[in-house]
C-alpha cells in the first residue's frame, strides 16, 4: 500500500476515533462499564478498510497487561507523560510521551504502566499487514 494511502486513511481513522472514541467511552463510564483495578482502557473506536483504531487510557498506576500487537500500528499522542514498557523477557524501560507525538511501532509483545503524575491517552491504528512483510507471517 502506497505511503500516501496508510497517512490518508490513518487522518481519516483519526477523524472517525474523536468522535465515535469519545461517544463509546462516554457510554460505557454511563453503564459503569471499564476496567478492572489498576487496568487502562482500550476502546475500539472505529474499524474498516483493513484499519483498527484503539483509544487507549491510563490514568496513573494503571497500565496493560502483556500483550502482542501482530501487525504494526501508527499511535498518536493525544495526552502525554510517562510509561514503563516491559518485554516478554522481564525488560522494562520508561518512556516520555507528549501530547501529538506519532510514532509508527513495528509488530511486538509488551506490558505497559503508567508511571508518571498524568492521564495518558493515545489513539492507535493497527495496519494491515502487506504481503511479503514480517507481520504476515506471524
Amino acid at each position: 500500500m502506497p505511503r500516501r494511502m496508510v497517512v490518508a486513511l490513518a487522518l481519516a481513522a483519526l477523524v472517525v476515533v474523536f468522535g465515535a472514541g469519545w461517544a463509546a467511552g462516554v457510554a460505557s463510564a454511563a453503564a459503569g462499564g471499564g476496567s478492572a483495578a489498576g487496568a487502562g482502557t482500550s476502546v475500539a473506536a472505529a474499524e474498516g478498510f483493513g484499519v483498527v483504531a484503539l483509544r487507549n487510557t491510563y490514568d496513573p498506576g494503571e497500565g496493560a497487561p502483556l500483550h502482542e500487537h501482530p501487525a504494526p500500528r501508527l499511535v498518536v499522542v493525544l495526552s502525554g507523560g510517562t510509561l514503563e514498557v516491559a518485554g516478554p523477557d522481564g525488560s522494562a524501560h520508561t518512556v516520555d510521551l507528549a501530547a501529538g507525538q506519532v510514532m509508527l511501532r513495528g509488530p511486538e509483545a509488551h506490558a505497559l504502566k503508567n508511571v508518571g503524575t498524568s492521564t495518558v491517552e493515545t489513539v492507535e491504528l493497527d495496519l494491515p499487514c502487506r504481503p511479503g512483510t514480517a507481520s504476515e507471517a506471524r
